[in-house]
Parts: structure tokens; sequence; C-alpha cells
């Protein structure tokens, strides 16, 4: 028993110990951080800041006098962007489908910095089918789309929701906004949970419900999607999405998926998050997406 308690004794002296190591490495070079995530839908617009030392607390620095170039793959300039706030450059060209686009990002004491991507076309949601569950508190709504993967090439997509809780204006009798939130959701399905994937590890971590077509290329396929719907208000429209994402989209989300998944346990090895920007930090990419709409009325689950 004696020996039993002084090992006990020493164990507080072990972790009471502790020793400051200086840095003595070589602090690298700031580099511009460039990111931007471009859909058809919307104007291309880009944030600039300037990367920092990883020992440094302070907030990242927006750079406001940079120039930003967005050029076609042959290098013709089609549009430079105007900052408008913190960083943010923004312009009036919109991406067409199939076109490779290079963005350019010049700022004094930084080193060019440059990245290329395509969208690539979405792909069709070609129907639906929904079925309602109701509790007594509880409304869910399971929602399989229909689709057909294009053969011959590589495919990367995504699955995300939407809901708007809206309600009805008893005086004016008009829809009126209470609240809009991203569902969160868990798709039990081979190519999401990664069984088969070579992306993803089966079961794995993945937040973003992100899948590519090494199980269904060619083929036509459905996904169900499980929904559980809250708050108090008169109506729910749910919007589905399954977004067709270039691979630079794909690879930056499944990165960091796999670096929140690691989180702060100091026994898995540092995931580092994808970046395709050249002498610089950060990502640009894009996507394309279906999208289908389902209104929900109140008399539907309080029935």
């Amino acid at each position: 028993m004696k020996r039993i308690f002084l090992t006990l004794l020493t164990i507080p002296l072990l972790f009471s110990c502790t020793k400051i190591i200086e840095f003595d490495g070589e602090v690298s070079k700031p580099k511009l951080v460039v990111n931007s995530i471009v859909t058809p839908d919307s104007t291309f617009k880009v944030n600039v800041s300037e990367s920092r030392f990883f020992l440094d607390n302070a907030p990242m620095k927006k750079i406001e006098d940079a120039t930003v170039k967005i050029l076609s793959q042959e290098g013709t300039l089609l549009a430079t962007l105007s900052h408008t706030d913190k960083g943010n450059y923004e312009g009036e060209l919109k991406p067409t489908i199939n076109t490779n686009y290079r963005v350019e990002v010049v700022a004094p004491n930084f080193d060019k910095a440059s990245a290329s991507m395509s969208i690539v076309p979405s792909i069709p949601i070609t129907s639906f089918d929904t079925l309602s569950v109701f509790e007594e508190y509880d409304f869910n709504l399971s929602t399989t789309i229909h689709f057909s993967d294009p053969g011959n090439e590589r495919n990367y997509y995504r699955v995300r929701g939407d809901i708007q809780l809206m309600e009805i204006d008893p005086e004016t009798g008009e829809l009126r906004e209470l609240e809009r939130y991203i569902p969160w959701f868990y798709i039990d399905d081979p190519v999401i949970n990664g069984a088969g994937d070579d992306d993803f590890v089966e079961n794995e971590y993945n937040p973003y419900n992100l899948f590519n077509d090494d199980l269904i290329n060619g083929k036509a396929y459905s996904l169900t999607i499980p929904l559980h719907l809250y708050g108090s208000g008169n109506i729910f429209i749910v919007h589905l999405f399954l977004e067709s994402l270039s691979e630079e989209y794909y690879t930056y989300l499944k990165s960091v998926s796999e670096y929140q998944e690691s989180g702060d346990n100091p026994f898995t090895e540092p995931v580092p998050i994808y970046s395709n920007i050249e002498n610089g930090i950060g990502f640009f990419g894009g996507y394309s997406s279906s999208e289908i709409v389902i209104e929900v009325r109140e008399k539907e689950w309080n029935r």
C-alpha cells in the first residue's frame, strides 16, 4: 500500500511541471487569402485578406486596396471587381456553365495570387415523393428525390436544405416570414455515408452531405432526405437543393468536414484545409443547383 500511495503523490508533481519553449523558427512572409464561391445565379464576389502567423491571435486583416480581375481561360480580361467593404470585391459579371474562369489578385507588398475553375451544369431533379409522419408535437417530412447521373464523367454532389417558417397575417391575408433556418439531416444511404465511396470511409463524418458518382455513374438514382420541421406558424416552405459541385468546391468542403471532425483531439493527424490559390491561400470554386419547393400548411400537421 505504501508504494501505491507514494506513486499517487508523484502524479500532481509530474503534471504541474511546465516549461515554456520559445518559437525559434522562421516566420513566413504573409500571403494573400482569396476566397470565392461562384454560382450562375449570382455575380462574381471575392473576399481578400492577409494571412497571419499561426501563433498570432489578431483578427484577419482585410485587404481593401487590391486589384481583383476575372479572366477567361485564354487570359482575356472579363471584369475588374470593385471593393465594397471589409475586403469584399464585387462586379456585374455572372458566370456561365462550362466556362473556365481565372481570378487574379494583386495588392501592394504581396505576390500575385490566382486560381482557375469551371462551373459544371446542374443535374435536374426529375421528380420527388413525400411522406409525412405526425407525432404529438413533431412533424417529420421524408422526401425522396429522383435524378440521373451523366455517364462518362466524374460528378460531385451536395444535398442541402433551406426552410422558411411563414404565417398568414390575419388582417391582410398576406404571407410573412417568421423564421428561416438551414436544417441538419442525416441521409442513411451508401452514396452519402461512404460505403463503397473512394472519397469517404464508411460512416465517416459528412455534415455537408457530399457524394460523388462512384456508385451511380450513368444511372438513375433516388435519395431519401429526412427532415424534422419545428416552429410555430401557418406554413412551412421547404427548399431542397441537389448541387453539382466543381471538383475544387467538393475537395474544399470535404477537407473542412475532416478538419471539423478532428476537432481538438491531440491524437489525430493535423488536417489541412484545401487551397487551390497559387502564391496564396484560399479557395476559388463553384456550383450549380436544382431545386424543389414543398409547401406544408398548418392543417396538414394539426389533423
